[in-house]
């Protein structure tokens, strides 16, 4: 809760189906984070911009097989439809 950007657990799928999200999803992507758990109601995949979800895909493939932290940018669409730029950590 005290971080400024959005925290989440997923799995290693075609579809990131997330298994934990924190409540900083509604500031971020304008959805409450019931609706991306477990794909209920969107996938984070599906938030993703489809310009970037096959560098996004490519980029952590990479980290994870070289067992390195990765950090990549990239444009997701929010549920009010707003296109929008994310910076992404993760390991």
């Amino acid at each position: 809760r005290n971080l400024s950007g959005m925290v989440y657990r997923c799995d290693n799928d075609e579809r990131w189906t997330l298994r934990f999200v924190s409540d900083a999803c509604r500031r971020v992507l304008g959805y409450d984070p019931e609706d991306l758990i477990d794909n209920r109601l969107i996938s984070f995949s599906d938030v993703i911009d489809p310009r970037d979800r096959q560098r996004v895909w490519d980029g952590i493939q990479s980290a994870i097989e070289d067992r390195r932290a990765f950090q990549l940018s990239y444009r997701v669409t929010t549920k009010q439809g707003e296109l929008r730029w994310v910076l992404e950590q993760g390991s």
